[in-house]
């Protein structure tokens, strides 16, 4: 992960020397992405310092409410997840409409998620009527995730008109997942790598 952002930031201040030309364009960006057979979409910016370099902050956000029950047995299961990331895509290749960059980026994600566990409980409550019945019992746990994550990507960039362009891009991205739960008060790191690729619009002001 060192290394990643050493070179990315020698390449960052390599492009800025060599484009000092400001453009200044702002622009929405809705995105999306894919990996390990999942999708997430995401809300963010766009600022075109130079004709070579931007940056592209974004947000991401969902939230999951699962609920079971069988017979006398409930479960309650609450997810949130949010993530903030930042790339910095840098122009290699420029036609009139075409733009080919590659893009170093940073990401942290938290992932916090809680479960209740109901048992018991069943026909009546203890003490009334005759059927008795047996005391309803709970119990909890939550688990709390953070990963940070290192990208490199190569991507291309279409303008279908002054106001609106396309994206696509593919790369590697290293993950650093650190995960707490509650229920065990155990704390877990694990360091993985994937194939990534990334899509979306953009929107310009101007």
């Amino acid at each position: 992960m060192t290394l990643f952002v050493v070179l990315s930031l020698m390449l960052l201040a390599a492009q800025i020397v060599n484009g000092q030309d400001k453009s200044g364009k702002l622009a929405v960006v809705l995105g999306g992405s894919n990996f390990g057979g999942t999708g997430t979409g995401s809300l963010g910016g766009l600022w075109q310092i130079t004709n070579r370099i931007a940056v592209r902050p974004e947000f991401t956000i969902n939230h999951v409410d699962y609920r079971y029950q069988s017979g006398s047995f409930e479960q309650h299961t609450t997810t949130t997840n949010t993530g903030y990331g930042i790339s910095g895509p840098i122009t290699l290749h420029r036609n009139e409409n075409l733009r080919l960059y590659i893009s170093p980026r940073f990401a942290y994600a938290r992932s916090a998620s809680g479960t209740t566990f109901i048992t018991g409980g069943g026909l009546g409550a203890p003490g009334v009527g005759t059927g008795g019945g047996t005391a309803a019992t709970s119990a909890s746990s939550s688990v709390t995730s953070g990963p940070y994550s290192g990208r490199i990507s190569f991507g291309g960039q279409y303008a279908l008109n002054r106001h609106l362009s396309v994206f696509g891009e593919t790369g590697v991205e290293d993950i650093l997942m650190r995960t707490h739960q509650t229920q065990y008060s155990n704390t877990s790191k694990q360091s993985t790598w994937q194939i990534v690729t990334a899509f979306g619009l953009l929107l310009y002001f101007k």
